[in-house]
């Protein structure tokens, strides 16, 4: 069977030319977006509509953080096509909680200047390890690990870095109050899922200093608890056809037996590479499979052979704009 992903990498898209005009336009629009998320916040239950302004702030201190929260969004995309950025401001205005997956410098910046890690009960100067580096509720899913077993698991590792691992712990907690909010559960009933997940965490941890030779753990569908998870996890079957899904949604067939191509003509989320690209990519695919992977399938030029590649469109949240290759 083929095996189709995505793949984000650092290296920002060359700004186009555009007219004086049209760059003044998009310009405007990124501040007025900017503007209006960093000066308001979601009431707990409302709808999206009904905004507050920060509490127990002066106007000026206020005015002060808005002024730097919009120069370190415009620098942190600055490099980004300004198309590509107002389509990422326009995500992120939708919540709070898209906001705050599109914000991750004003996190870590806030949780720095804050003291919050390094005052935290729980802080040790010697506990950096590599971290996820974007903690939050959706950064989770379903895959195939390197043993072949679905899995639910964290999934999204390009922003990891070596760091104390709190900056982890309070990201998803903060998401977890956000998408509750987000939802109109009350800070009651969000406080109780914080207690839960931290319980957990601090359980775990336990559980490692008591016993170091523990085997990594993996939620698999012997080990899933909830029946949504469990759902998630069915079997072999449900990856399987959720592959065929992919295919068909992503890609055409040359003859009924040819070779399969991404669709780029009806997707308009893909965009054909060159040759240079190309070649870039099947070099990274060969360092990938002889040096990285560790599984049964290392050095598998077989397995691990590409059939396509395309440069995929309009793609995330915080990495929108990036450029993101697809491979089959």
């Amino acid at each position: 069977g083929f095996y189709t992903g995505f793949v984000t990498t650092h290296k920002a898209p060359v700004m186009p030319r555009r007219s004086r005009a049209l760059s003044m336009y998009y310009q405007m629009r990124q501040l007025l977006y900017l503007s209006f998320l960093l000066v308001c916040a979601f009431r707990d239950g409302s709808s999206k509509q009904e905004l507050y302004s920060v509490q127990g702030t002066s106007p000026s201190e206020i005015l002060k953080r808005q002024l730097l929260n919009v120069a370190a969004l415009q620098s942190v995309n600055k490099d980004l096509r300004q198309d590509d950025c107002v389509r990422k401001l326009d995500i992120m205005s939708v919540t709070p909680f898209t906001f705050y997956r599109g914000s991750n410098l004003l996190y870590f910046r806030d949780m720095a200047q804050q003291e919050t890690i390094s005052k935290s009960a729980f802080y040790d100067p010697r506990a950096t390890p590599w971290i996820q580096g974007d903690m939050h509720v959706l950064n989770a899913g379903r895959f195939d690990n390197d043993e072949g077993t679905v899995v639910f698991d964290l999934n999204d590792f390009d922003e990891a870095f070596v760091a104390n691992y709190l900056y982890d712990v309070y990201r998803l907690a903060t998401s977890i109050v956000l998408v509750a909010r987000n939802n109109s559960i009350g800070d009651i009933n969000a406080t109780a899922c914080v207690r839960s997940f931290a319980k957990a965490y601090r359980d775990q941890l336990k559980n490692l200093a008591e016993e170091p030779s523990v085997k990594p753990f993996a939620m698999d569908y012997k080990h899933a608890q909830s029946d949504l998870i469990k759902k998630l996890l069915e079997d072999e079957h449900g990856s399987k056809a959720m592959r065929k899904k992919m295919l068909k949604k992503w890609t055409v067939m040359d003859g009924k037996k040819g070779r399969r191509f991404f669709d780029t003509e009806h997707n308009k989320d893909l965009e054909a590479v060159n040759s240079t690209e190309r070649q870039e990519v099947e070099r990274a695919m060969v360092d990938y499979y002889t040096n990285i992977v560790t599984s049964r399938l290392r050095g598998n030029s077989e397995y691990f052979r590409v059939e396509d590649i395309v440069l995929r469109k309009n793609a995330g949240t915080g990495s929108l704009g990036t450029s993101r290759s697809g491979h089959l």
